[in-house]
């Protein structure tokens, strides 16, 4: 009778404490994971086209907003500086990520443009004139080559040096996504020298919280704009994607990123909560 007496005890405790944490959860608005169903990013586009794709390494879930978008293949525009980076170094092109170009002293459009730059420091700006440099000096057969290794979008190049500028060579949002899920794991055909050097160059913001790697694109003509990296809160890794349609009168990467921004600061995505 007393061992009945206490075990009943013992579970009217237990009861009590889950409901106290759970209520207090609640309240709290405390949430160890997001639900991918419940997650809706429509206000932060604010009216503007495009999509977004958030990719969770450690549990594979993947949010997608605007699927029809996100399988759309378009130009890669700066964020072509990935893919033709990893190539540069592998290929011997330049002899590491710090190795200089000269600017030739036109005007290019953008401050930080105008100056003598690195693969690093190119790609964190996103310098066309470096990009057009670099893939005359790797060699148009020699990028054919490793987009077909890579699986690279549509892998065409139709034999010119703007090929990732226009709308030659195209990639889908969810083909990026897959593309930067394999580069964080170091599992595309390049070194792992070239593959960690590209990706500590991709180095946006780093905190005691959060490591951000990022690469922008964006270009007038075309009026939209990429905003695409992975970024590890914890240690726990996430890819992520997004791609807008503007008006082409403005910076549309930058548009994407603040997007971005909004996303992640309304899911809680840099405090580590999972997917």
């Amino acid at each position: 009778m007393k061992r009945t007496v206490s075990l009943v005890i013992v579970l009217l405790i237990a009861f009590v404490v889950i409901y106290f944490v759970e209520h207090t959860k609640a309240q709290t608005g405390f949430q160890k994971e997001l639900s991918v169903e419940k997650m809706d990013v429509q206000d932060e586009f604010n009216g503007k086209k495009g999509t977004f794709i958030l990719r969770d390494l450690e549990n594979n879930k993947t949010l997608i907003y605007n699927k029809k978008r996100a399988s759309s293949r378009q130009a890669p525009i700066g964020t072509f500086q990935i893919p033709s980076s990893l190539i540069a170094l592998e290929t011997k092109t330049v002899k590491d990520e710090y190795e200089v170009k000269r600017w030739d002293g036109s005007d290019q459009g953008v401050d930080e443009w105008n100056r003598d730059l690195s693969l690093a420091s190119s790609l964190r700006s996103s310098a066309p004139w470096y990009e057009k440099e670099i893939v005359k000096d790797i060699g148009i057969d020699n990028v054919n080559k490793w987009l077909q290794r890579l699986n690279y979008g549509n892998e065409k190049t139709e034999q010119n040096h703007l090929f990732w500028e226009d709308n030659s060579l195209q990639i889908s949002p969810l083909e990026q996504a897959n593309f930067l899920e394999s580069l964080y794991h170091e599992d595309l055909p390049f070194s792992s020298s070239s593959m960690k050097k590209v990706k500590r160059i991709m180095i946006e913001k780093e905190t005691g919280t959060y490591t951000l790697y990022s690469v922008k694109g964006s270009k007038g003509e075309h009026k939209s704009g990429w905003y695409i990296g992975f970024v590890t809160v914890k240690g726990h890794p996430y890819v992520f994607v997004t791609n807008i349609e503007g008006s082409g009168n403005s910076d549309e990467s930058a548009q994407a990123k603040e997007i971005t921004e909004k996303i992640f600061k309304k899911y809680g995505v840099l405090k580590g909560a999972s997917l």
